[in-house]
């Protein structure tokens, strides 16, 4: 796995842990999708360019919101699919899709 180094939930404190490293942001995305929630498949319909610009570590209570957190800076949406898959596409609210 190239990128996000993902720590289990800490049963102590309650938080998860996702360690993002400078480099593109899709392998990781997808890393931590997939080992965080029932999904086999992803189908990415943003820019494969995307970069994370530095080492970080993001926290926080649920893996919900590590995700949350991780994507509303780009605008991306995800959504889950009861056949494991998932999709990664842009937010758009409604006034911009008219």
């Amino acid at each position: 796995m190239q990128g996000a180094t993902l720590s289990a939930p800490n049963r102590r404190v309650g938080t998860v842990t996702l360690e993002l490293e400078k480099g593109l942001l899709q392998p990781q995305l997808e890393a931590f999708i997939t080992t965080q929630f029932p999904v086999d498949t992803i189908d990415w319909r943003v820019s494969p360019h995307y970069q994370w610009p530095a080492t970080f570590t993001l926290q926080a209570p649920n893996a919900q919101e590590v995700l949350e957190r991780l994507i509303t800076p780009y605008q991306f949406a995800v959504t889950f699919y009861a056949n494991r898959s998932a999709v990664i596409s842009y937010r758009y609210s409604s006034s911009e899709a008219l």
